[in-house]
C-alpha cells in the first residue's frame, strides 16, 4: 500500500501519524500527570495553612483576650460587680475629700446571649482629683469600661460657690448562661 506513493506523500502521512501519536499520548497520559501536578500543589498549600493553625489559633486567642480586656469583661457578679464599684469609689473620695453624691441601682438589659450592666457614679470635687478617680478605675483598677463621662458646674445658691460633679458611666458585658 505505502510502495505507490512518492516521498513526498509518505513524508505528510508520517507528520499526521506523528501528530496523531503526539496527541493521543497527550490526552491518554501527560495531561493526567498534569492534573496529578496540580492536585499536588493545591494539597501542599493546605498543608502549610495546617502547619500554621496552632500559631493564627494564638494570635487569635490574644486578639479576642485583648477585645474581652476593652472591654471590661470580668468574672464578678452583678451585685458583687455594684459593691466593688461601691468599695473602690467610696474609698478613693475618702483619701481624696471628694463627695459621693449619687450611686443608683444597676441598669442591666440582655441582647442575644450578652447582659449588659450599666452603673452610674456621680462624684463632686475639684476636676484633677475627679480626671484622676476616672483614670483609677479605668486604667488601674479595670473593673468595668467607663464608656461616658459627663461633667456639670452648678452653682450653690446659698454659698455662691460653683460645684463640679462628674457623672460617671461604667459598662461590664457578660456572656449569659444558658
Amino acid at each position: 500500500m505505502f510502495k505507490n506513493l512518492t516521498y513526498k506523500k509518505k513524508t505528510r502521512y508520517l507528520l499526521i501519524g506523528f501528530a496523531v501519536f503526539l496527541l493521543l499520548s497527550y490526552q491518554l497520559s501527560i495531561s493526567n500527570t498534569f492534573e496529578a501536578r496540580s492536585e499536588c500543589k493545591t494539597y501542599e498549600e493546605q498543608l502549610k495553612f495546617i502547619e500554621d493553625a496552632p500559631q493564627k489559633i494564638a494570635i487569635i486567642e490574644s486578639q479576642l483576650a485583648q477585645i474581652e480586656n476593652r472591654i471590661g469583661k470580668n468574672t464578678v457578679a452583678q451585685g458583687d460587680f455594684q459593691k466593688l464599684l461601691l468599695e473602690k469609689v467610696s474609698k478613693y473620695c475618702q483619701l481624696n475629700n471628694l463627695i459621693l453624691r449619687e450611686f443608683p441601682e444597676t441598669n442591666s438589659f440582655s441582647r442575644q446571649e450578652y447582659l449588659v450592666e450599666t452603673n452610674v457614679v456621680v462624684v463632686e470635687g475639684p476636676f484633677i482629683k475627679l480626671l484622676k478617680l476616672v483614670y483609677e478605675l479605668e486604667q488601674k483598677s479595670r473593673i468595668g469600661k467607663v464608656v461616658a463621662l459627663q461633667f456639670s458646674a452648678k452653682k450653690d445658691l446659698k454659698t455662691n460657690v460653683l460645684r463640679l460633679s462628674a457623672t460617671i458611666y461604667f459598662q461590664n458585658i457578660n456572656k449569659q448562661k444558658l
